[in-house]
């Protein structure tokens, strides 16, 4: 996948592939939590990352997107509530279904969040 990511300030992360663009805004953040908005287009991408020794959560509200989890695919709607990727697990979108929004939440906080990191 070539994509293309770019910081627009400290808060908001712009990633532009090929399969779709990811725009990331971090809403609040403290040394215990960081709580950041994405918003992902039909069909978009977000390559294989992880957070090291951070535990992310996420609620889908709007559009629906399924994420590669060691091996196992996982979808996430505004139906089915809050899911929990354990820290230093790797995981990846491999598919969004119509424009996709959800809240995101680090713990701890991730430095950089929401700057998202791919390999």
């Amino acid at each position: 996948m070539k994509a293309s990511n770019k910081a627009l300030g400290s808060d908001v992360s712009l990633i532009n592939s090929e399969f779709g663009d990811v725009v990331g805004r971090g809403y609040f953040k403290t040394e215990e939590i960081a709580v950041a908005n994405w918003v992902m287009t039909d069909g978009a991408l977000l390559g294989e990352h992880i957070h090291k020794g951070i535990s992310e959560h996420l609620f889908a509200y709007k559009g629906e997107v399924t994420f590669r989890i060691n091996d196992k695919e996982v979808t996430i709607n505004k139906n089915t509530g809050l899911f929990t990727i354990p820290p230093d697990t790797p995981h990846e979108v491999i598919k969004t279904v119509g424009l996709t929004s959800m809240i995101a939440l680090t713990m701890p906080a991730d430095e950089g969040y929401p700057d998202a990191r791919t390999k």
